[in-house]
């Protein structure tokens, strides 16, 4: 996956333009209401899952972040996207409405992977669908590809050369899709209890390709790898439910929620034969909550802050390196809110809050860890926000302020005027 460490926005909605600093664990945006937090959230989300050239609005922005191979070798990416309109074309109105088609937008992006051993840069402009390497051959991309999908394909044509350095590339190909915006409600957790025939881009799903005792071929979508292994190791998969119980999480979930146990059931929605192998689709995912005298009671019997809980240590185990969560503490209680943050852990993290309790359970070093974890949103006009780092001055007025242990962080933070 790849880890942010700074965002340059020329265009993107109604923003100023800017350049932001990332921490490597939490950065928290604080901001009023409609100062546009959740929608710096978006494009940090579109950023980590490799779609940030959107395809029906103008934007321009650079990013610079990290890979890690498997091999814990680095490699930096500096990437400059542009999404712009595309001069129009003289065309008549149809003659069943007076409306002309939209507005075509085409996508110009150039990228350094840097690593040890090797440097590539490549160009792309989608009105020519061509990647071009600079110092090696252009690759044809198919219409429609998304900017990780050409981060890919000039992965898969360089591996054979720089084995190494593209572990990363490929490995964020793998697990970064799945990294969208944890919603400030509840429909994250709808989405994934939602009842399903067939998969779906937004459900949770698994398909085995089952040859034979042993011989199993699996795929999946919106599942953690841990419940996937556990799956694997099931004796028999041909199953009306396969259930999926004692994975850390699902345990701490348990905890935190004053349960004995949670599992996971997904339900066979289809079989059929292809070849010789018999192809089993699973989904419709149920979270079966049991009780300390062996009963049980459905998923949906939990309160909005439990239901709320539950999702997010599911996100966080199927997101291992990063977390983009909106008004994350909403319907938490104060331990909860510490739970949620330890169970963060080492991943970096874009959170919002309007509640003061998260701030309050946040550390700061030193003056350059305020500087870098707080991201301040104000509205400068009616059509115009405002992102940024703590200025330096706020950052060491808050941290003498901090140091003398008086008031807590949203304390100081609202007697300044900063929050």
């Amino acid at each position: 996956m790849i880890r942010l460490e700074r965002l340059t926005i020329r265009k993107f909605r109604h923003a100023e333009p800017c350049s932001l600093e990332c921490d490597p664990g939490l950065n928290v945006l604080l901001g009023r209401n409609g100062t546009g937090k959740t929608t710096l959230l978006e494009l940090i989300s579109a950023i980590a899952r490799g779609v940030c050239d959107f395809r029906d609005e103008e934007a321009s922005f650079d990013y610079t972040g990290t890979l890690a191979s498997f091999e814990d070798e680095r490699m930096s990416l500096d990437a400059s996207i542009t999404i712009a309109k595309a001069e129009p074309t003289f065309s008549l109105p149809s003659p069943h409405t007076d409306q002309r088609p939209p507005p075509s937008f085409y996508v110009r992006e150039s990228l350094t992977f840097l690593s040890a051993s090797s440097e590539t840069r490549y160009e792309y402009d989608s009105r020519e669908g061509k990647v071009r390497i600079l110092g090696g051959k252009d690759l044809s991309v198919p219409a429609g590809s998304t900017h990780l999908d050409r981060i890919w394909l000039t992965a898969l044509s360089l591996a054979h050369e720089h084995r190494g350095s593209w572990e990363g590339v490929f490995s964020w190909y793998y697990n970064g899709r799945p990294v969208v915006r944890f919603d400030e409600a509840g429909d994250y957790f709808q989405r994934l209890v939602a009842p399903s025939q067939a998969p779906t881009r937004t459900s949770p799903w698994l398909i085995i390709e089952a040859l034979g005792p042993g011989h199993r071929g699996n795929s999946w979508n919106l599942l953690p790898f841990s419940v996937v292994l556990s799956v694997r190791n099931l004796s028999t998969v041909d199953q009306p439910v396969l259930v999926v119980e004692g994975l850390p999480f699902l345990s701490n979930a348990a905890r935190l929620l004053g349960f004995a146990k949670i599992s996971i059931w997904l339900h066979q929605i289809s079989k059929e034969k292809r070849g010789d192998a018999d192809v089993l689709t699973y989904g419709s995912l149920v979270f079966k909550i049991s009780r300390a005298d062996g009963s049980t009671i459905p998923h949906d019997w939990l309160s909005y802050g439990q239901k709320r809980l539950l999702a997010f240590l599911y996100y966080l185990e199927l997101n291992p390196e990063f977390a983009i969560a909106d008004e994350i503490v909403n319907g938490f209680h104060d331990v909860w809110i510490r739970e949620a943050l330890s169970a963060i852990g080492s991943r970096q993290a874009f959170l919002t809050s309007q509640n003061p309790l998260l701030l309050d359970h946040m550390h700061f070093e030193s003056e350059e860890t305020v500087r870098s974890r707080l991201l301040l949103c104000d509205s400068v006009s009616d059509s115009c926000v405002r992102w940024r780092n703590m200025p330096d001055a706020y950052a060491q007025s808050f941290y003498s302020a901090l140091q003398v242990g008086i008031q807590s962080v949203s304390e100081i933070l609202r007697t300044k005027g900063y929050w």
